[in-house]
């Protein structure tokens, strides 16, 4: 009796989706780690990874009226190989990066994009040709009018199981290289199931499940080879939900990476005093002190001012137990570590602090954005005693500030200057801003002296970098008519993307001009499948409620002072996943279910999501904020609307 082969092909499409999400994830913070990445470099990897993905989509409809069959064989050999790539693509990405470019050196924006393109171009066009190229050995061997939503429902599940298992189980116990094997394990046990059960197992089948197996357990041999440095030794790793964290010794130096960056060191001396000394030189008596994130030797300074308490912020707990572990910080009377963001501390905290130290890195990604606009400074306003004092840097400059550096530091200095009635720039390797309601007095090393207070970089070198022409010639640099850095309207982002292109001598045109030329799902599946008969009308309706999505969205985040429930946020997320997720199956059955048409679907979809996410990413929120941004979305939905809204509907 012949096999029904629906069940075990819908399993292989289960595990693919587990596989290829666990292993998108890991791509993903690879990249960010190798490339010291930020949401533009997650924006290229989303558009090359559904790129490929579409033009994988594509292929299989240019092969499957000509050359598909009811070869099951074929097909668990094909997921074997797709099992198999992942491990070695991460491999590739880390031990490539080095032999492209200069090791330690930045990369433009085309090299970046070139790189993820070359590496990821294998296993992104699998993936994209597998899922219809399964549709098209289920309708040969098991019926030729075998619904191609139900494989997009098979798919969608998953999708999620594997961000799940990732989620709450993977990124805990795993190495990344664990992880992917892991996730593919799974697929290797089940595409070796299919074989079996097919009846078209064979010597070859076997011995092409013999060496995956063996060729995945050999990646697994090369993870902490792959992870050492071209400089130093790595003297500890540890991967966390944020990203990684290693220590690499050098001599008598400790310096600790996070996803790539260098973090800190226990050799910064200067950098520890600045940070503490600056601010702390203005307070009178001993101070309630907020550090939000820390540097090695910060500790050990701010216990010279003998503090009365100390509350230290960190998002990242491996970050803290790294410098703690190394020596970098040491732990000091009066210190409270709080492991969360620094952020949403501040909103809830009640307590009032005489100087609040932000050592967050410079805005070049949305998250450290966030400590950086008008909103943030309003809020740490409020948790400031009277006479407190907030203070922040910057990167800095030797002699020339540069006409984009400028530009930078003066939107800063706009932003957080209505807030504050002194707001004092120091010029340096670091620009530090020092802002209160009382007044600031910039004579710091005589401050400390009087307080007592040793040091060694300032006392020594203060007086040679920070002079009255100095601070003089940096306020006269500052610009009157730039704008406000908001949350809505993050503006130093955008000037973040215009100064990667510069620092290059590139331009973003050709970027625009592939945008212009190429311009959570299961539960919407599930509806999908139950509005097929009525397709048209399914459409429009879904396309109605995307644009009342958007206008609430709009409602709740516009508001400068917003603060919309955490809970509203995901039921938002996933209110929109359903009704996208939805449409995709009434796209399908509105235009009708032959292969080809079903292939060219899946191509449209994965290339249209490569297009938004570097859309949106990359110009629509750093160039218009996200009120512009939601008014392009709703556009485009009523675009979409007004076309459906011509076609007559089936079933109404």
């Amino acid at each position: 009796m012949k096999r029904n082969p629906e069940k075990p092909l819908a399993a292989l499409v289960v595990s693919t989706g587990i596989s290829s999400v666990v292993s998108q994830l890991l791509i993903i913070r690879e990249y960010l780690t190798q490339f010291q990445g930020n949401e533009y470099v997650i924006a290229l990897i989303f558009f090359a990874w559904l790129l490929l993905g579409g033009l994988g989509s594509y292929l299989s409809a240019l092969v499957s009226n000509r050359y598909v069959t009811a070869d099951i064989g074929r097909l668990a050999e094909f997921s074997l190989v797709t099992a198999l790539l992942p491990v070695y693509t991460l491999l590739l990405i880390r031990l490539g990066r080095d032999a492209a470019f200069t090791y330690g050196a930045s990369t433009g924006f085309y090299q970046t994009i070139g790189f993820i393109f070359t590496t990821l171009a294998p296993y992104g066009l699998l993936i994209g040709f597998i899922l219809p190229h399964t549709l098209a050995v289920l309708r040969a061997c098991h019926h030729p009018a075998y619904p191609g939503t139900r494989v997009y429902l098979f798919d969608n599940i998953g999708d999620c199981a594997g961000g799940a298992l990732f989620a709450f189980v993977l990124i805990y116990w795993c190495t990344p290289l664990q992880a992917v094997a892991f996730s593919a394990g799974i697929l290797v046990l089940v595409a070796g199931v299919l074989a079996w059960q097919s009846g078209t197992a064979s010597r070859t089948a076997w011995a092409g499940l013999f060496v995956t197996v063996l060729l995945i357990s050999a990646g697994l041999l090369g993870e902490m080879t792959s992870l050492q440095p071209a400089g130093g030794r790595m003297a500890w790793y540890q991967e966390s939900r944020f990203g990684r964290v290693t220590v690499v010794q050098e001599q008598e130096q400790a310096t600790i990476f996070y996803d790539g960056v260098p973090l800190t060191s226990n050799l910064d001396l200067a950098a520890a005093e600045a940070a503490i000394h600056y601010p702390l030189s203005q307070t009178r008596g001993r101070a309630a002190v907020l550090l939000i994130s820390a540097g090695g030797g910060m500790l050990r300074e701010l216990a010279k001012h003998r503090p009365l308490s100390v509350d230290y912020v960190e998002l990242n707990p491996v970050v803290a137990e790294a410098q703690f572990r190394f020596n970098l910080l040491k732990k000091i009377e009066n210190l409270r570590v709080l492991r969360q963001d620094g952020r949403a501390y501040l909103a809830a905290a009640a307590k009032r602090y005489d100087a609040i130290i932000i050592n967050i890195s410079d805005p070049q990604t949305f998250q450290a954005n966030r400590y950086y606009t008008d909103a943030f400074y309003r809020l740490a306003k409020k948790r400031l005693k009277k006479a407190g004092i907030l203070s922040f840097s910057v990167e800095g400059y030797a002699n020339y500030l540069s006409e984009p550096r400028q530009r930078f530091v003066s939107v800063l200095y706009r932003t957080v200057q209505p807030h504050f009635k002194h707001v004092v720039l120091l010029p340096g390797q670091r620009i530090f801003f020092l802002c209160s309601d009382a007044p600031l007095d910039t004579d710091i090393p005589d401050r400390l002296a009087r307080k007592k207070i040793p040091t060694d970089y300032v006392a020594g070198y203060y007086y040679g970098n920070v002079t009255e022409d100095r601070l003089a010639g940096l306020a006269r640099q500052l610009l009157p008519n730039v704008p406000v850095n908001r949350d809505s309207n993050p503006y130093l982002m955008r000037l973040m993307f215009t100064r990667w292109f510069d620092k290059f001598a590139t331009s973003p045109r050709w970027l625009y001009l592939v945008i212009g030329i190429l311009a959570g799902l299961l539960p919407g599946a599930l509806l999908g499948q139950r509005l097929r008969a009525r397709a048209i009308a399914a459409i429009r309706w879904t396309d109605s409620l995307l644009i009342v999505l958007c206008g609430l969205l709009a409602l709740m985040i516009l508001p400068e002072q917003a603060q919309p429930p955490r809970g509203a946020l995901l039921l938002f997320g996933f209110a929109v996943a359903v009704l996208c997720g939805c449409q995709f199956p009434l796209a399908l059955e509105s235009g009708g279910e032959d292969q080809a048409r079903i292939a060219r679907a899946f191509t449209a979809d994965l290339i249209g999501a490569a297009c938004g996410a570097l859309l949106v990413s990359v110009l629509l929120i750093p160039y218009l904020g996200l009120t512009g941004t939601l008014l392009v979305l709703i556009g485009l939905k009523v675009s979409s609307l007004v076309v459906v809204g011509l076609r007559p509907a089936r079933g109404d």
